[in-house]
């Protein structure tokens, strides 16, 4: 019988192919895991860049327009191309 000292639970780890099936699939997890935290994080980051770049786009349209020349109606129509064209 073979000596089991320190390290002993060691040495058949990675021969045992459930086990080792097993530990590759949870690192798989974790790994996909973390990926779609990654994902969520970036898919907010170009929510915000989106909505900030069409604020300034809109920002930008009604800040050209002279006021007084125009009707309600047309600054709509204006806004909603403006907000159509980003």
């Amino acid at each position: 019988m073979p000596f089991k000292g320190i390290g002993w639970h060691f040495v058949g780890k990675d021969k045992n192919p459930a086990k080792k099936h097993l530990r590759a699939e949870h690192e798989h997890q974790e790994f996909q895991s973390r990926m779609d935290i990654i994902r969520a994080e970036e898919k907010e980051r170009y929510e915000i860049f989106q909505a900030r770049s069409e604020y300034q786009n809109q920002k930008k349209v009604l800040s050209n327009l002279d006021m007084h020349d125009y009707h309600v109606s047309d600054l709509v129509s204006i806004r909603s191309r403006a907000h159509t064209t980003v």
